[in-house]
């Protein structure tokens, strides 16, 4: 019977290091959140090299659209006990890394993610503990996984760029759905006959991939079942990429914050949009204070405490 015991425990071990392994790691010069909350950088990545061949159509294929961007940017704080705060960032902000001119913060991601770390803190002062980014791929199949998310949008919307075509109401939505829900950046509001532009909701792109991502946390439990967490495994493990410095307790605490985030803990970092052929952002006055409650008691990280965009921090 002990002999039984081993084997099945040395069996669970293996698999579990190789679930372990198989998450995809990159090497990030974090400067660290510096207080005692740990705060997360959530990246969804538009990379399409693993788009599925039916999906080329709506989202591009990886030679139509090559290289890779972020299309969500959220920061998150969990304090040592237990409360959670977000940050969502408007991927077409211009920030400066160090020792770079101003960049829009989307397109940093082909340099890795952990530009886009050294932007936030040589720029905002958001120091980061741990990131990981989540592909396209890898949304819609944890999304389909879970059997689908419950989304409730507040009216009919379209959105032509991202195939978004959803009706008003709680609903259940499928991986695909889902992912365009996320991504829509050009809202449109049916009004009558006609459908006409919803600047406030395209803005709303962090609260919906918390909704999102809160539903996935709802969905996806182990089961006892071998076969169901076998598959929740290797299709978390393959979705994500994380810092080389993240541990397995790093990333069961921030599951257990996606879980308990809403629209409450989520706080949009105010910027002014500009308008042009290439889209940009940048801070306006008010973004001080909405930082500054974002971070709580802490204060910035030695390697952040002199914001390129907010001049006289310290």
């Amino acid at each position: 019977m002990l002999l039984a015991v081993g084997v099945v425990l040395a069996v669970v071990l293996v698999y579990g290091a190789t679930v372990w392994f198989r998450i995809d790691r990159v090497d990030a010069d974090l400067g660290g959140s510096g207080g005692t909350a740990s705060v997360f950088l959530l990246i969804g990545s538009d990379r399409r090299v693993a788009v599925p061949g039916e999906d080329t159509k709506r989202f591009g294929s990886a030679s139509d659209v090559p290289g890779e961007r972020a299309d969500i940017v959220i920061v998150v704080a969990v304090d040592p006990g237990g409360a959670v705060r977000a940050l969502s960032i408007p991927r077409d902000l211009t920030l400066f890394r160090r020792n770079r001119g101003p960049e829009r913060l989307a397109t940093m991601l082909s340099d890795g993610p952990g530009a886009i770390a050294d932007a936030l803190c040589n720029s905002l002062g958001i120091g980061v503990d741990h990131l990981a980014v989540v592909r396209f791929d890898g949304l819609v199949d944890l999304v389909d996984l879970a059997g689908g998310v419950r989304v409730d949008p507040a009216n009919t919307y379209l959105d032509r760029n991202s195939g978004l075509m959803i009706k008003g109401g709680p609903q259940r939505v499928d991986g695909r759905t889902a992912l365009a829900y996320v991504r829509a950046r050009q809202m449109e509001r049916r009004d009558g006959n006609d459908w006409v532009p919803d600047p406030i909701e395209s803005a709303r792109r962090g609260d919906r991939a918390m909704e999102v991502l809160r539903g996935i946390g709802a969905g996806t439990h182990l089961t006892w079942n071998p076969w169901h967490d076998h598959q929740l495994a290797w299709t978390a493990t393959g979705a994500v990429t994380v810092d080389s410095e993240a541990g397995a307790g790093d990333l069961l605490d921030l599951d257990a914050a996606l879980r308990k985030l809403d629209g409450r803990h989520l706080t949009d970092l105010p910027v002014l949009a500009r308008n042009g052929n290439v889209p940009t952002a940048s801070v306006t006055p008010d973004a001080i204070a909405v930082i500054d409650t974002f971070r709580g008691a802490a204060k910035p990280a030695a390697a952040c405490a002199t914001p390129a965009l907010l001049s006289g921090r310290g």
